[in-house]
């Protein structure tokens, strides 16, 4: 009986010194009890605004703070303690519903403590089951915060109790490495930092290579969406999404493609995209959901299975049209929508990402070559890419503006004339190199000899402020341009003077006097003759 009894307390006391010592295999951070602060991190705009909940697993006392003999006491919480018995099978924890808290402390600190160091793969699944039982048995959180709205996003939990904690991030973020979002914690000052490793999905948007680009109206561009494959792996169905929605300036022409990891996706066996027609502010809607439609969705588990962390990729043509106002961006926002719920029917939206699109354009101002410059109506110019090359087709907008034409466009003309203000207003332009070239001057005036160079360079520092300069025939002065003031190019016309002529009246009437003179003459000695 005294073997039994001997017995029976050396357990005691191996369980009680088990306990006591558990932080020497627990990650070493904690808080301080009753003045704990734990801070979760993270670099990734997609953070910001983000929920995040703990779940205070061990209770925990420290000894010897803050010195080399530091050592840590934990014990179950009583919401937790649940857990471990669901688990005792699966586990081999020994414990049973009649199992009493000390029992179950140290059954937990005996698994947690066998799992290994730090951040290793058996550490990260348990902390993704534990998370995953906390939300399905909507377990309430001992904290609840949301990330800051700007840089460094950072989610702060102040005044904790020392502890051992479960902690969850808003669900969505993914990590092709660790394969959750769920992570371990313990607490024991105000030092406590979680640098999230997960990531939320986001979208990279760019128009031809860059996130602005200036073109003529009707010119095609290549618009790429891109993202990356997120970890799906503790999800059963999962929703992703690309929505682009085109301002009013911008036409839709036509998908290219969709590709994961550089191989080209079928429809509609892989993906479904479509396009609406402008709605009632003139902007249009493109979407393209990956995976296949399973009831009321489309599931793409299956397609991003094994892919985690490679290339999505959207590729799509549009225009600027005739509704585009020169100097003026024409935003165009990108975003994915992606599950956020275990089943997948939940889901979040990601920053938007916007490129900016905008056109050129100046006014010719056709003057007399006098100090005066008083305009001149009449003249007649071609707008040309090159000096000999072919005239660009334009459609007037209004009095004495035009703009480049578009393929659909009917009334197209190639020559424009000066109205009585002597002006006419070029819209739709990118940078590069224009002709001016006159090809019938005002009546009384010579024509120019040369076509003169007009070059355009774009100068903008934001697509949502777009500038401009030109250069006439190489001049190193400049003209600047932005949507409140176009660029003036001014051109004279000189008008001719009456050149010298043979054979005009001056010359007929020395002849009849020279005539008259020798008439008279032959008259005067005919006369002396007959006087003799």
């Amino acid at each position: 009986m005294k073997t039994m009894t001997k017995r029976i307390a050396s357990m005691a006391l191996a369980v009680m010194m088990a306990v006591a010592v558990l932080a020497s295999a627990l990650p070493t951070q904690a808080f301080a009890a009753g003045a704990g602060k734990l801070t979760v991190t993270s670099n990734s705009a997609e953070f910001a605004n983000k929920q995040v909940k703990i779940w205070k697993m061990f209770d925990m006392t420290v000894s010897g703070a803050g010195t080399d003999q530091e050592s840590y006491g934990y014990a179950i919480d009583p919401d937790w303690k649940d857990f471990f018995i669901e688990k005792s099978t699966d586990w081999s924890l020994g414990l049973t519903e009649s199992s009493t808290d000390e029992e179950v402390s140290a059954a937990a600190y005996g698994y947690i403590n066998g799992l290994g160091a730090d951040n290793v793969a058996e550490v990260t699944a348990f902390a993704k089951v534990a998370r995953n039982w906390a939300v399905t048995k909507s377990l309430q959180a001992d904290g609840t915060q949301n990330a800051s709205a700007d840089a460094p996003y950072t989610a702060t939990f102040s005044n904790l109790e020392y502890g051992y904690y479960v902690v969850s991030p808003a669900a969505g973020s993914t990590s092709s490495t660790r394969k959750t979002d769920a992570m371990l914690i313990p607490v024991k000052d105000d030092k406590a930092t979680i640098e999230l490793k997960s990531e939320y999905p986001t979208v990279e948007k760019t128009v031809d290579g860059n996130d602005k680009i200036n073109a003529e109206i009707g010119k095609e561009l290549t618009f790429t969406l891109k993202a990356k494959v997120p970890d799906v792996s503790e999800f059963v169905k999962y929703q992703f999404a690309f929505k682009d929605t085109l301002s009013k300036g911008l036409t839709f022409v036509a998908f290219d493609s969709v590709t994961i990891g550089g191989t080209k996706l079928e429809t509609p066996k892989d993906y479904t995209a479509t396009n609406q027609q402008p709605n009632g502010e003139g902007k249009t809607e493109i979407r393209v959901d990956l995976g296949t439609l399973s009831g009321t969705i489309y599931d793409a588990r299956g397609l991003f299975t094994g892919k985690a962390g490679q290339d999505i990729v959207v590729t799509y043509k549009a225009y600027i049209n005739a509704d585009a106002i020169v100097g003026q961006e024409i935003p165009n926002n990108a975003t994915v929508d992606y599950s956020t719920s275990p089943d997948g029917t939940q889901t979040g939206t990601s920053v938007p990402d916007v490129t900016y699109q905008y056109d050129f354009g100046f006014k010719l101002k056709k003057t007399d070559g006098t100090e005066h410059k008083n305009p001149l109506a009449g003249a007649v110019f071609q707008l040309r890419h090159t000096a000999m090359g072919d005239p660009i087709e334009l459609v007037k907008k209004s009095e004495g503006v035009y703009r480049s034409a578009l393929a659909s466009d009917v009334d197209k003309v190639t020559k424009v004339t000066t109205g009585i203000d002597g002006t006419i207003v070029f819209e739709g332009l990118a940078a590069g190199d224009y002709y001016l070239v006159e090809t019938a001057a005002p009546e009384g005036y010579n024509k120019l000899a040369k076509p003169i160079k007009i070059a355009i360079t774009d100068t903008t520092t934001s697509g949502t402020n777009p500038t401009w300069q030109i250069k006439v025939n190489d001049a190193q002065d400049v003209l600047n341009g932005s949507s409140a003031k176009l660029p003036e190019v001014a051109v004279e016309n000189n008008k001719g003077a009456l050149l010298p002529e043979t054979g005009g009246m001056g010359t007929i009437l020395f002849t009849l006097v020279g005539a008259a003179a020798i008439g008279y003459g032959i008259y005067r000695k005919r006369t002396a003759k007959t006087v003799a």
